[in-house]
């Protein structure tokens, strides 16, 4: 088996060193990885809606559904509802999630 690269260790470090200044580390991998997508689109001036993360790899429709009410009820998350389509939802940061989990 090859060993891996040092430089990998020290990336992975750096990355979870990042999510724990951003509070992210109390959360299970997925919410940080969905926090992280919404967050990056947001800064983009993008809008995410629970299709994209569900066709982005994330779980199925459902799974990904269930993670989101998760997020929202603890805070870190918002969804409104998309004004062309009601039945879509647009997911956004909240100030929370903003400051790092604060």
């Amino acid at each position: 088996m090859a060993e891996l690269d040092p430089r990998y260790f020290s990336v992975q470090d750096g990355l979870n060193n990042i999510r724990a200044e951003a509070g992210l580390d109390s959360l299970d991998p997925v919410s940080q990885i969905i926090i992280e997508r919404i967050g990056k689109a947001q800064a983009d001036g993008v809008d995410l809606t629970v299709g994209d993360l569900s066709n982005a790899g994330l779980g199925s429709s459902v799974t990904v559904q269930g993670r989101l009410k998760q997020l929202v009820k603890w805070g870190w998350i918002k969804a409104k509802a998309d004004p062309a389509d009601r039945r879509r939802k647009r997911l956004y940061l909240t100030a929370r999630a903003i400051r790092g989990g604060r």
